[in-house]
């Protein structure tokens, strides 16, 4: 009986990795839809199956179904918990639906296995940095950073550590020297700009011009566009903030502070109708709680995250 129970084990298994390496082929090809769904049938028939669950798993986080997928990742690493893949893929997840108190204990446990690993470290900072322990995050980005010094998303949260702390200074040179390094990087460039506006008149010119690098770079990305309407209104360029603002309300209607700082530039241009018009839009988005400004944190949280 015993030998019977094995055989059929291998056998099982054997099926399951060639399921798994199909479904890999197929997400290869762009069809990860497919290969969500031969998952989902072939870990239905066979529910033991931490590889099953794990591959799963991972596909739905690549599709960015976090909440579908912390389900299967957490059978996987609990079957599993060696697995460094399970156990990044599950924090990243949870930190993705904002579950951070849940990441910190789940990382902090995972130390025992993975306290070397540059992107542990990473994403138990990220968790800290949306908890606002600033603190206990940049410890965690710098110890990253220590384990590999080229972590160059480590060193651009450091600097969001330090803006928080009212450090802009030492973050504006370490994101110039970001910048230097990574010339062809969007959202450093705009980082930049965004922290050097509020910098006094000396620093207007360059903040300036790394906010129109990085819509040279990134022209329709909505964080980087409302940053640079933003300095643009700060240092008295109303013209050209009305121009980038205008864009990004027409692309992205459902942003609250675009229609707040259109309000503004209109109103100080004289337009006053057209001032009415946005503060009545105002009104009807805060009614229906609509986003304060674009989500997220540009640059920090994505699944090329980690060291190359």
């Amino acid at each position: 009986m015993f030998l019977l129970t094995s055989a059929t084990l291998a056998i099982t298994s054997e099926t399951d990795q060639g399921i798994i390496a199909h479904a890999a082929a197929l997400t290869k090809a762009g069809k990860v839809g497919e290969a969500e769904t031969l998952l989902r049938s072939a870990s239905s028939q066979n529910p033991d199956s931490t590889a099953l669950h794990g591959a799963l798993g991972g596909v739905l986080f690549k599709e960015r179904k976090y909440e579908e997928c912390i389900p299967e990742l957490n059978i996987a690493a609990g079957e599993d918990p060696d697995s460094r893949e399970y156990t990044m893929s599950l924090a990243e997840a949870l930190i993705g639906t904002q579950r951070f108190p849940v990441a910190v204990d789940f990382l902090t446990r995972s130390q025992a296995r993975f306290g070397n690993d540059v992107q542990l470290h990473y994403d138990l900072g990220l968790a800290y940095y949306f908890m606002n322990k600033i603190g206990e995050a940049q410890e965690q980005f710098e110890q990253s950073l220590r384990i590999s010094p080229t972590f160059d998303r480590a060193q651009l949260l450091i600097a969001g550590c330090l803006i928080a702390q009212g450090n802009a200074l030492q973050a504006a040179d370490l994101l110039r020297e970001l910048v230097k390094k990574h010339p062809n990087n969007a959202v450093y460039w705009g980082t930049l700009g965004r922290t050097l506006a509020p910098m006094g008149e000396q620093n207007k010119v360059e903040a300036v011009h790394a906010c129109r690098r990085a819509l040279a770079l990134q022209p329709n990305d909505p964080h980087l566009q409302f940053d640079a309407g933003t300095v643009l209104t700060q240092i008295g360029n109303l013209i050209e903030a009305r121009a980038i603002l205008e864009k990004l309300e027409k692309n992205h209607p459902e942003i609250l502070a675009v229609h707040s700082q259109l309000a503004r530039i209109y109103s100080r241009l004289g337009q006053k109708q057209l001032a009415r018009n946005e503060v009545t839009i105002v009104a009807k988005l805060q009614q229906k709680g609509e986003s304060e400004a674009p989500a997220g944190l540009p640059g920090a949280f994505d699944q090329s995250a980690g060291p190359q």
